[in-house]
């Protein structure tokens, strides 16, 4: 798709950049340049309509390969999180060879937290993590994170996870323990290109704070995991499991 943008014309449509043509919000074609209003009536030109919502600063779509009416909608995340004034902080966008599901399963993937993101500089910064709960909108995932500088503890974090469905998730940042760093809100999105392939979005909202920037470890090996059809769970993987079998409520 192209970026479209809003008519010159200041008549709710929305316009393509390349050529002029406006839609309407039915989806009907209600201007061509270089046509007359009889030719573009008879030309009956639409394009597919998608429900969209505006939350959170951010303009949401709801796609269902099938044209289901919408069973869920995204929460208002200031009144969720009483957290007013939230708005997009910063944005990243990857494209990785994985599905969406299966970065959504990270957070609560307790065993590779220590293995790969214990040592921010090894020797001198490194992290200890405590985790409790599921990981899943009823019983969010509580995550606290140990800040070791020379081995010296000197600050924990407080984070919660939620998995809401197999392509978005919340992290909410509830404490940081550092001066001028206020509580925020990672949203995590996933979008499929194709089976095993995905454009894997962050948004990053708070209020004033020193956040600005995330250090993601898990990019490599996300677009190099190979994901066998009967994996082998251990008595630390149940969280998974258990994620998995209430996000099937999203799948025919």
């Amino acid at each position: 798709g192209h970026v479209v943008t809003e008519s010159e014309s200041g008549d709710d449509c929305i316009q393509c950049p390349f050529h002029g043509w406006r839609f309407g919000g039915d989806g009907q074609c209600k201007r061509i340049p270089n046509l007359k209003e009889s030719e573009l009536k008879a030309l009956k030109a639409r394009v597919k309509r998608w429900r969209v919502m505006e939350q959170n600063d951010m303009i949401y779509v709801w796609h269902h390969s099938s044209d289901a009416e919408p069973d869920h909608c995204l929460p208002d995340l200031s009144k969720k999180y009483n957290i007013p004034n939230l708005t997009v902080l910063s944005k990243y966008t990857y494209k990785l060879y994985t599905s969406s599901q299966q970065v959504m399963e990270n957070p609560i993937d307790i065993e590779h937290n220590d293995y790969v993101h214990a040592h921010f500089i090894k020797g001198v910064l490194r992290t200890k993590f405590i985790v409790t709960g599921d990981g899943t909108e009823n019983s969010p995932m509580v995550i606290l994170i140990e800040l070791y500088l020379f081995k010296r503890k000197i600050t924990t974090m407080h984070l919660e996870h939620r998995v809401c469905t197999p392509a978005y998730g919340e992290y909410h940042v509830k404490y940081i323990g550092i001066p001028g760093v206020t509580p925020a809100i990672l949203l995590v999105s996933g979008i499929s290109l194709a089976p095993e392939r995905m454009l894997f979005n962050t948004r990053f909202l708070g209020t004033s704070t020193l956040w600005n920037q995330i250090i993601w470890d898990d990019g490599p090996i996300w677009s190099n995991m190979n994901c066998p059809s009967q994996p082998i769970f251990t008595k630390n993987d149940t969280v998974i499991a258990r994620t998995r079998r209430m996000l099937t409520k999203f799948y025919d």
